[in-house]
This record gives structure tokens, C-alpha cells and sequence, in this order.
């Protein structure tokens, strides 16, 4: 959870800073917890699904990350491109720390 919530106060940061050595330390942060919180996403995965399943599994997993992420690209384009890019950042951010806080349980 704690990769997640760093993702979505960089997503929040990134909307609104202006100085690019600011922007490219907030990326690197961004990178790392995005990196940490796919590794944890594919090692629970792992963990979860029965031995027997578990490459069928894993590739469903991936499979769905993926289209996700391809389908909510062109949601959060239409969503710049309406508004403005520190609105869009602002939502990505706010919406990824909200799901975060949701799932916090499981």
C-alpha cells in the first residue's frame, strides 16, 4: 500500500510543480514505487493462485493490467485533453490514493 500512496502523491506533485529538477526527482520517485508496487502485484499473484494454475493464472493477471491501462489511457487523454493536465494529474493521483485507502483490507 505504501508504493500505491507514493504513486498517487507524485501523480499529484507532477500536476502542479514547474521546475524541471523538481519534476525529474519526482519521477524517479515515481518510477521506484511504480516498479515496487507491479512487483508486489505479480508476487501476490504468485502466491495466491494454486500451483496447478498458476501460469495460466499470472498471464490472466498481466493480460487484464495491461488492457486496463491501455483502455484508461484513453479515458485520462480525454480527460486532458477537456480539461488540463494539472486537473488530470490531480485526479490520477487522488483516485489512485482513494483505491489504495479502499483496498487497504485486502
Amino acid at each position: 500500500m505504501g508504493a500505491s500512496l507514493i504513486v498517487g502523491e507524485c501523480l499529484i506533485v507532477m500536476g502542479w510543480i514547474h521546475s524541471y529538477a523538481v519534476f525529474a526527482v519526482v519521477l524517479v520517485l515515481f518510477g521506484g514505487a511504480w516498479m515496487i508496487s507491479m512487483m508486489s502485484f505479480q508476487v501476490s499473484s504468485q502466491m495466491i493462485l494454486p500451483r496447478w494454475v498458476s501460469g495460466r493464472g499470472i498471464s490472466m493477471s498481466i493480460m487484464s493490467f495491461t488492457s486496463g491501462m491501455a483502455c484508461s489511457g484513453v479515458l485520462w487523454g480525454q480527460l486532458a485533453h477537456f480539461t488540463d493536465l494539472t486537473t488530470t494529474f490531480t485526479a490520477a493521483g487522488i483516485g489512485m490514493i482513494l483505491v489504495a485507502a479502499l483496498t487497504y483490507r485486502f
